[in-house]
């Protein structure tokens, strides 16, 4: 049995029904009670039921005033009936499907004021049943469209996850490939060269030749290069979270009259490459908001990194109100590009302005 609902329209329009065929029935065992009248209420009474179970086509309405005025023939009282057709009409919102109503009842000069009365609060009741799932459908619509959207925003930072990984990856594979060039290029030449020329030496020392010496310099400054070659390509594969705090406070430095101190706490290994690149778009467009707007004189930046997330705030002691009407398209893109990574973007002007961006570290957004 279907559920019922009392907060539904469905289950309002049965009350609507019920109602009516209650009221008919007892008009009718007040009146003649003949034949007709009882087998057109139990007629409506099937059809109310069967039309809360099913969805039956718009002509059955039509159905349902032509078996009204066959059956008022019979029993005037029958008129009082129309009202279920006529609100069944109303609430689908078709109007068509009821034009037999008002010609049959100037015909057959049915224009009391109690039947009118009954008329008009069918209508009633079917037009504010009409509008209330109307709405209710257009609420459904608009939760469908924003779920949607959920669904291809959650798939689209999948894919931007998945490519980020790739890109550190690719990134590390491209570093390994030129560390491997570069110590066969050159750290691999010097040293071949540097045993090439011992071997000479070790020769001509042998036989007392006078280049052995010349030869002795040579392979030392071929080490010495070699070592001057490691060197610069360790220097070269510095780690990446150690650049990017290092970018970070290139940045603050950079800012003009040295308005901004940078201050770091914790443990920036798990730092992917792509959060790097967000939190340097953050503190630039926190830095470049700064000097537009806030006519500050101190700016302090806090990079706070905690197991599980990573918090970068740029605090200025300038005028937060004029922030608050700057919200332009470079804070909405590092919103939306913030929320792809999974974190967040927000401000406050409570104390001048306060520019936070906060973002989830691998080991919490594998969770």
């Amino acid at each position: 049995m279907k559920h019922l609902d009392f907060m539904t329209p469905a289950t309002s329009a049965l009350l609507f029904r019920g109602t009516g065929v209650l009221l008919l029935s007892m008009h009718w065992l007040l009146s003649a009670q003949n034949e007709t009248g009882m087998v057109f209420i139990l007629f409506l009474t099937v059809m109310g039921l069967l039309r809360w179970h099913f969805s039956f086509p718009v002509w059955t309405i039509a159905l349902d005033v032509i078996v009204v005025i066959t059956a008022s023939m019979f029993w005037p009282d029958a008129w009082y009936g129309i009202a279920i057709p006529v609100f069944e009409g109303l609430r689908l919102g078709t109007l068509y499907s009821l034009l037999l109503v008002p010609m049959a009842m100037i015909m057959m000069n049915q224009m009391s004021t109690s039947l009118l009365s009954v008329l008009f609060l069918s209508i009633l009741y079917g037009a504010g049943l009409f509008c209330w799932e109307r709405q209710l459908e257009k609420a459904r619509k608009e939760a469908d469209r924003e779920r949607r959207e959920r669904y291809a925003l959650e798939a689209l930072q999948t894919d931007l996850l998945s490519a980020n990984v790739m890109v550190s990856r690719m990134a590390e594979l491209k570093e390994r490939q030129r560390i491997s060039q570069s110590l066969h290029d050159h750290v691999g030449h010097e040293l071949t060269a540097a045993d090439l020329a011992f071997q000479a030496f070790e020769h001509l020392w042998q036989h007392g030749d006078a280049q052995a010496e010349s030869l002795f310099r040579q392979a030392r400054e071929r080490l010495s290069n070699s070592v001057l070659q490691l060197r610069e390509t360790v220097h070269n594969t510095e780690p990446i979270h150690a650049f990017g705090i290092q970018n970070l406070e290139s940045i603050c430095h950079r800012l003009p009259g040295n308005l901004a101190t940078f201050h770091a706490f914790g443990d920036s290994g798990a730092i992917e490459a792509f959060q790097w690149h967000i939190l340097e778009q953050c503190l630039k467009e926190g830095l470049t908001n700064v000097i537009k707007h806030a006519e500050a004189t101190n700016v302090v930046v806090t990079l706070d990194i905690s197991p599980h997330i990573v918090r970068l705030s740029i605090q200025d002691d300038g005028v937060g109100n004029n922030h608050a009407s700057s919200d332009g398209s470079g804070l909405r893109n590092l919103r939306m590009r913030a929320k792809f990574a999974g974190g967040s973007l927000s401000t406050n002007t409570t104390k001048g302005f306060q520019l936070i961006c906060v973002l989830p570290l691998k080991k919490e957004m594998t969770q």
